[in-house]
């Protein structure tokens, strides 16, 4: 599987949309990803997955995942599952993908999956949206107080400054290698913040609502996966 080039045509596109590769390669131990045998460290990327003609069949292909709205990180799990490995692949050169237009699909698709995403554990994915929080967003509130207050300490100024650079500099490198606009770089904080947004609409969504729906369909979680509930004519 690989990681695309990810077009984003639009603002809110192009703020969102680098929290996938933000998330995975920041919290995802590859070398685990590739050689270990945890089906819980899997990833696979929708808009492109190789496999053996073989191995494919041998784990249902994705008629196995057909009641799972995150398929293809499923697909991943599965492989592990069966004994495959897994190879995670810089694709900026081979694909390109348009994933949504527009921030309401951005809003919708993020939100359908993220909570599927985590295998619908809400500790998981609130540990993960504090983190980022307090890492990526926190620093800017400290340094805000500082320059108000005249504060000029390790903990209004320093640490924080510290913490604003490591997000800036990991976006920067990111940008760089799959071709992302740097300047969207240095709106880090609006990124972490759109996602954990999303984030907690996913589980309003599932866990609280009706589930989600994405092109015309609804989906309601039901046994840890989600079926499809309804389909629009």
């Amino acid at each position: 599987t690989v990681f695309p080039h990810v077009l984003n045509e639009t603002f809110w596109e192009a703020v969102i949309m680098p929290i996938m590769h933000f998330a995975l390669l920041s919290y995802l131990p590859l070398e685990l990803v590739e050689r270990g045998r945890n089906p819980w460290l899997s990833i696979a990327l929708c808009p492109f997955m190789f496999f053996r003609r073989t191995f494919y069949r041998e784990i249902g292909g994705h008629a196995s995942v057909k009641g799972e709205i995150a398929e293809d990180v499923c697909l991943g799990r599965l492989v592990k599952k069966a004994g495959g490995h897994l190879v995670l692949a810089d694709g900026t050169n081979v694909v390109r993908v348009r994933f949504y237009h527009g921030f309401g699909e951005v809003w919708r698709g993020l939100s359908k999956s993220t909570y599927a995403a985590v295998n619908y554990s809400a500790i998981a994915l609130l540990a993960l949206v504090s983190f980022n929080l307090l890492a990526f967003a926190a620093p800017y509130y400290f340094l805000y107080l500082g320059l108000l207050n005249g504060f000029r300490g390790l903990d209004y100024v320093t640490l924080p400054m510290i913490q604003v650079l490591i997000g800036w500099g990991i976006r920067l490198m990111l940008a760089q290698r799959f071709r992302q606009r740097r300047l969207f770089s240095f709106l880090h904080p609006l990124t972490v913040a759109m996602g954990a947004l999303m984030a907690l609409n996913s589980i309003r969504w599932s866990a609280f609502g009706g589930g989600p729906s994405w092109k015309g369909r609804t989906y309601s979680v039901e046994e840890g996966g989600y079926l499809l509930h309804r389909q629009s004519k």
